[in-house]
This record gives structure tokens, C-alpha cells and sequence, in this order.
């Protein structure tokens, strides 16, 4: 939180450890879960669908969605560690769902969570782990996609699973020049935006 607080942690930072994290976890979730955790993680799934267009509704159940499967894992650390980054997760999984444009990337964003429960409730390790990469590498590229961060080569593979977005008209149009300046692109491919 200190790191959010001071400008030194991005949205990207957050979301590339997430990334690393989760797609152990997911695994782990579905071979050690209870009947229990499915249920909660089911119905937190079923409320998420109903939320998808309400961003702050949708970041509270999806925080829960996730600590959920953190405790599915039956490793205590991991629950333990998403509670402690609690304002950076919520601040990651915010700017991943404002940064979809579509209805098309909004669904994909539910059906990913739904592959996710899909794969735990069978005990399917492999498949929670791949519904999960996508989910992450989907989160990543959307962040690449609106120019907050510059694309690197090995993130080609992320941006290729992810649909392409279709930005608002006002963002890609550059802002009218004053009388006799010259025109300048209305924000850099490096600029940041702090969460």
C-alpha cells in the first residue's frame, strides 16, 4: 500500500505479480478445494454476472472471487497475502475492468471467472490454471492496448489471446491545436497513469 500511496507502484507492477501468483493458485485451488469453497466461489461467480456493469460492485465480489480460491488452496499464506495486499489488488482489478471498452470484453471477463470455477469444481488443475493465465494475460493487455504502458516483445503472446478493443472515438482523435501551434499527440505511449 505504502508503494500505491507513493506513486511507485502501477497498475501493470500489481497485475504482473498477481499474474505470477494466481496461476499457482488456480491450480492449487482445484485440487485441494471443499465442496464448500465451490459453493461460495459459485455463488460469488453467479453475483459477479449480475454486477459486470457496475465497476465498483463488480472489483468487491471479484476481490472475493480471488481470496476465495486463495482459501481453496488450504495454504494459508496465500489468503494471508491478498489480504495484505488488499488496496493494490482492488486497484489492479479496477483498472483491468475500466480499461475493457466492449461488451464483448466485459463477457469475457465473467466467462473467464466461470472457466476458472469451471475447472476447480471438476478438480481440474490444468484447466483453472489455463483459465486463469488468460484471465491475467487478458488484464495485462488491455492495460497495454490504451497505451498506459509501452508493449514489450515477449507480451505479444498476451496481447494475441486478448480481443481487439475498439477505443472511444475521443480517444483517438488528438486535441484541436490553438491558432498558429503546432500539432502535438495528446499524451505519450511512456505517460503512466498512477493508480
Amino acid at each position: 500500500e505504502h508503494a500505491l500511496i507513493t506513486g511507485q507502484a502501477e497498475a501493470h507492477h500489481i497485475l504482473e505479480v498477481r499474474r505470477g501468483l494466481e496461476i499457482s493458485m488456480a491450480a492449487l485451488a482445484a485440487a485441494r478445494r471443499s465442496p464448500a469453497h465451490v459453493r461460495d466461489l459459485a455463488a460469488l461467480a453467479r453475483e459477479m454476472g449480475q454486477k459486470l456493469h457496475a465497476p465498483e460492485e463488480y472489483v468487491a465480489l471479484d476481490l472475493e472471487f480471488h481470496r476465495t480460491l486463495a482459501a481453496a488452496t488450504n495454504n494459508p499464506f496465500y489468503v494471508q497475502f491478498i489480504d495484505a495486499c488488499r488496496a493494490a489488488f482492488e486497484s489492479s482489478m479496477d483498472a483491468g475492468l475500466r480499461h475493457r471498452y466492449t461488451v464483448a470484453e466485459l463477457d469475457r471477463v465473467q466467462s473467464l471467472h466461470l472457466e476458472i470455477l469451471d475447472g476447480v469444481r471438476r478438480g481440474d488443475s490444468r484447466a483453472a490454471e489455463n483459465a486463469m493465465t488468460r484471465h491475467c494475460d487478458d488484464a495485462l493487455a488491455a492495460l497495454y492496448r490504451c497505451d498506459m504502458v509501452p508493449l514489450a516483445p515477449e507480451d505479444e503472446k498476451a496481447r494475441s489471446r486478448s480481443e481487439k478493443a475498439v477505443r472511444p472515438a475521443a480517444a483517438a482523435k488528438s486535441r484541436k491545436p490553438e491558432a498558429g501551434a503546432k500539432t502535438t499527440p495528446t499524451k505519450s505511449r511512456n505517460q503512466r497513469p498512477k493508480v
